[in-house]
């Protein structure tokens, strides 16, 4: 069953979902090198304070999206587990949604 929603709520859950994947991997492929090769923790602190940042943002989009649309709870959870795989909520959005 496919539920519909409005291109604005889609553009927010792609935008939200592309931005956290980014600092995703820049958490893994910079910052998180930088602490355990080089001994530098600094790039964690602030790269991994935004990434929680805009993690807890696609969450919260997701969460209005679900009540908007009354979509599954399913959809909710499976949007918030495809975060943790870069450009997971990209692929999850395309599944579900089209």
């Amino acid at each position: 069953m496919k539920f519909e929603l409005s291109q604005k709520r889609r553009r927010q859950i792609d935008m939200t979902g592309n931005i956290e994947s980014i600092s995703l991997l820049l958490l893994l492929l910079v910052a998180m090198p930088m602490k355990y090769i080089w001994g530098d923790p600094t790039l964690v602190r602030w790269i991994g304070m935004a990434h929680g940042a805009l993690f807890i943002a696609f969450v919260a989009v997701l969460l209005r999206a679900h009540f908007e649309t009354r979509w599954p709870a399913s959809y909710t959870v499976l949007g918030v587990l495809s975060s943790f795989v870069p450009f997971g909520p990209k692929y999850m959005m395309k599944r579900l949604l089209d």
